[in-house]
């Protein structure tokens, strides 16, 4: 996990793509699993591997709504939502993080970004 995240921050998205994939079949009950999945779909994102990292975020968003990252993430799949072209599913991923996390960090990033679409 460490390693992926490591390549993730140099630049080197295929090898911590590679990584990840590799720590969660290697490790699935360890701590970090959850972060990993997050990182994956961020280096995915990065990648412009765009469907991925969409599967990716819907992955790690699936059964992880209490984790400290969440809102982060409902942020980023919206970004990689406007790639996809799938506007109205941003918008609306965007109105939901807003309304559950009005206190967050990203939400005035999110409101600009919903002004925008």
């Amino acid at each position: 996990y460490s390693k992926g995240k490591n390549e993730f921050l140099l630049g080197n998205y295929d090898k911590a793509i590679s990584l990840f994939i590799s720590f969660a079949s290697s490790s699935p009950n360890s701590l970090n699993i959850i972060n990993s999945k997050l990182w994956l779909a961020r280096a995915y994102s990065a990648n412009e591997a765009y469907l991925k990292s969409k599967d990716a975020f819907l992955d790690y968003q699936s059964n992880n709504k209490e984790h400290s990252k969440y809102a982060d993430s409902m942020f980023e799949l919206t970004r990689v939502l406007i790639k996809l072209n799938e506007v109205k599913e941003a918008k609306l991923l965007l109105l939901d993080m807003i309304k559950q996390y009005p206190n967050h960090s990203l939400i005035n990033k999110a409101n600009q970004l919903l002004l925008n679409l």
